[in-house]
């Protein structure tokens, strides 16, 4: 716009100072080349000092003529009085006092809007940046939302899957399993139901878990005993331990892949098996070959041990079982005696419980319940408070005292002085976070101040009240009951942990017997 002006105002001063004819002149192009740069300064100087020469000696004129009109004026304004000069001075004060009230009166009222459009700038600013802040909340919320929306479908997969096996497995429950040794008749009734099935599979893993289990602790009683003359053939700890892991593996797959009524049934064919072959061993067993093997002699329906006559110097065996017999025997009463001693205890244990529960808490009971719901209620009103308020309100500073200010005011370098940080110290805020976030972490604080003020109220209330009742109860009951049960306890002490220790003892001799019975019996 300004190389424009200066274009019109060079052809107007060609056209007026020189009387040029606009067709003569140059293009409005070229003349906007000679006012680029320093050209434009000196175009302007140009136009406002340099004029024709009629021009001229017409604006001289025009000056000696003004000259003459000041002379004029002045010889008149000497024959003026004093009173006419103040009078027209007056004029003039009060013209300049009325223009200047004008001036004033246009001033405060731009003042006054500069001050209701900064007002509408501030609240505008304010309402951006708490919806600004609301909107940060929201996406943390939306963002919560997700990842529990994300874990729900997570676990409603799993649901889903784990329905999936069970329907399968219910499917596989209304198949029914046939065994080798089922009745004829009962085959001959399922050829007519086509869910039967002919060959029992979880026969067969039931019975390869069971040969391994056996194999195993065979191995761990012959590694045990060091029957095996070879060490390559013992395994290590690690060896064992991923064996047996391997062997759990294979036995939560099976459970896993069979109905519980399949495994139940085919465990209870396999025990009937074992039962059948061991009567069928019971039947074949010869006693007197196996009383010679055992160095016995039968004279007259009487056993008699011949390993003295051959000069061996181990006990009898009779003897060894009996005795281990007897301490079995004795083991056992003593065990069935400490089992209902420990069921009398327990009984008289719940029912001192139930009735501490009748008489001290439940009273209690409705209190808390009423403390509680006066809790929730309060929280959510001020919930519902702290939702109507901005945060920029209640985001102030402490600065120099009690003076409280917004920190929309503060510069951010004021956030290093002491009292903000005595206050992030007392609060503890963690200088790293933003300032924004003090109120919220001041908010927590006051709710679990709250919070823990209703508990003392509580806690002191329920403990007046047992002092109370404590107070009404007499003091010989309760010194006796303690004696009681210190002296229960002693007793318990006393008496059954050296039982169970001793039956402990004997069990694991009478198991070491048992297996040298079982070594003795096998050789």
């Amino acid at each position: 716009m300004a190389d424009r002006n200066l274009v019109k105002e060079l052809k107007r001063w060609a056209t007026e100072e020189f009387n040029l004819p606009p067709d003569t002149l140059p293009n409005d192009s070229y003349l906007k080349t000679l006012c680029i740069g320093t050209g434009k300064s000196i175009w302007k100087y140009i136009i406002q000092h340099v004029f024709h020469q009629r021009n001229v000696k017409i604006m001289r004129g025009n000056l000696q003529w003004y000259k003459v009109i000041q002379d004029k004026e002045l010889v008149q304004t000497r024959g003026q009085s004093e009173a006419a000069k103040r009078k027209e001075l007056q004029m003039k004060i009060e013209q300049l006092k009325c223009e200047i009230s004008h001036l004033d009166s246009q001033i405060s009222g731009t003042e006054e809007q500069l001050a209701t459009q900064e007002q509408s700038v501030g609240q505008t600013w304010a309402q951006m940046e708490d919806s600004q802040s609301r909107e940060l909340f929201l996406q943390a919320f939306r963002r919560h939302c997700t990842l529990n929306r994300n874990l729900l479908s997570d676990d409603a997969q799993k649901i889903s899957s784990h329905c999936q096996v069970l329907e399968q497995m219910e499917q596989s429950v209304e198949t029914e399993v046939l065994f080798d040794d089922a009745p004829s008749s009962s085959r001959a009734d399922d050829n007519f139901n086509s869910q039967t099935v002919a060959v029992a599979q979880v026969l067969r893993d039931l019975k390869e878990l069971s040969e391994d289990r056996v194999n195993f602790y065979q191995s761990l009683q012959e590694s045990e005993l060091k029957t095996q003359p070879s060490a390559t053939k013992n395994m290590t700890h690690e060896q064992r331990m991923a064996v047996f892991q391997y062997w759990l593996s294979t036995a939560e797959k099976v459970l896993s892949n069979y109905p519980p009524s399949h495994i139940l049934s085919a465990l209870q064919h396999l025990a009937a098996r074992e039962q059948r072959e061991l009567q069928e061993r019971i039947t074949t067993l010869d006693v007197t070959q196996d009383a010679a093997a055992l160095q016995f002699r039968y004279e007259s329906n009487h056993p008699l041990d011949i390993s003295a006559e051959e000069g061996h110097e181990l006990p009898p065996v009779k003897t060894l079982l009996e005795a281990v017999w007897d301490e079995v025997q004795q083991s056992l009463v003593e065990l069935s005696q400490t089992r209902s001693r420990v069921l009398q205890l327990k009984n008289l244990l719940q029912d001192q419980l139930q009735e501490f529960i009748e008489i001290k808490l439940k009273p209690q009971f409705e209190d808390v319940i009423v403390a509680a719901s006066s809790l929730r209620n309060s929280i959510s009103k001020e919930v519902i408070q702290f939702g109507k308020n901005s945060l920029l309100s209640l985001d102030r500073r402490t600065v120099e005292g009690m003076q409280r200010l917004p920190v929309s005011s503060l510069s951010i370098y004021r956030l290093q002085s002491s009292s903000f940080s005595n206050l992030c110290q007392t609060l503890k805020f963690p200088r790293y976070k933003a300032p924004e976030e003090l109120c919220s972490q001041l908010r927590s604080q006051q709710l679990e101040m709250c919070f823990l003020h209703e508990l003392l109220k509580l806690y002191s209330f329920t403990l007046q009240k047992v002092q109370k009742e404590a107070e009404q109860l007499h003091a010989p009951d309760q010194k006796a009951l303690l004696s009681r049960v210190t002296e229960e306890d002693q007793k318990l002490l006393k008496d059954l942990l050296p039982r169970a220790r001793g039956l402990t003892h004997h069990c694991a001799q009478g198991l070491s017997y048992g297996a040298q019975v079982k070594t003795a019996i096998s050789d």
